[in-house]
């Protein structure tokens, strides 16, 4: 996950780089949505099988890159508060 959380926070600091050259700043705001996403409890998941022998489930991520549709709702959420107060 290091790796990951590396490239993600690479990714926001380059972004949040090019919003604030003077070519862009006027026109591009950024949102750092990464730090306000709740990974645990808004992407897909299901109930799977603990093992083949045992009916007892567990709850899985179905997908590592696309949020359910609360984590779309929550990622709204913070682009509106920002939008709101700028």
């Amino acid at each position: 996950y290091y790796d990951i959380a590396l490239s993600v926070n690479g990714l926001s600091k380059a972004y949040q780089e090019l919003a604030g050259d003077p070519l862009y700043s006027s026109f591009v705001e950024f949102i750092n949505i990464a730090t306000q996403f709740d990974s645990e409890n808004n992407m897909p998941e299901s109930d799977i099988s603990v093992n083949s022998r045992n009916a007892k489930t567990e709850k899985r991520g179905t997908n590592g890159a696309h949020p359910s549709d609360e984590g779309y709702y929550q990622i709204a959420d913070a682009a509106f508060k920002n939008v709101n107060n700028w």
